[in-house]
């Protein structure tokens, strides 16, 4: 069926700076994947996270990016838990590159308990979502002559 597909990270980038150093980080990003991108900004509950979002969405949408909102009312562990369970099914390749590293550790240190840095987490959890609620699930496999790169520490998921 159409949720058997196989989830290709192509590329995941991560930094940290003051609000509007993020702001054009992800102008950036958005400029990086072109317009036939579609971006999701995750909403955090309540007013501020909907101004928060709506400010962002319009600074991308005059940059001539489409953005639109996902809310984020559910707990992290239960936000990544449809991710993790597709990757411990072999269903998630990540094509290997330099962020690897900093990405598997963040995912495999993730417990939900608040105490390390999740935003890879939850932007994963995010995109997941965001793919598994529209009508694109269907990737193809990988070609089995396809040599794998690296081992990978997260369980389930292969580089390539």
């Amino acid at each position: 069926g159409q949720k058997t597909g196989t989830f290709y990270v192509e590329h995941v980038k991560r930094f940290r700076d003051r609000p509007a150093g993020v702001e054009e980080g992800i102008l950036d990003t958005a400029r990086f994947d072109t317009a036939k991108v579609e971006i999701f900004i995750p909403q955090d509950p309540g007013a501020a996270g909907k101004s928060y979002a709506s400010g962002l969405i319009r600074k991308l949408a005059l940059a001539g990016f489409r953005a639109r909102a996902r809310t984020t009312n559910k707990d992290k562990v239960t936000r990544f838990a449809p991710f993790s369970a597709m990757a411990e099914s072999g269903h998630v390749k990540v094509v290997r590159g330099d962020w690897n590293d900093a990405y598997f550790t963040e995912l495999e240190g993730f417990t939900g308990d608040g105490k390390r840095k999740d935003d890879q987490v939850d932007a994963t959890s995010d995109a997941f979502q965001s793919l598994n609620s529209k009508s694109v699930l269907k990737v193809p496999s990988m070609d089995n002559s396809l040599n794998m790169m690296r081992d990978n520490p997260f369980a389930g998921i292969k580089t390539v």
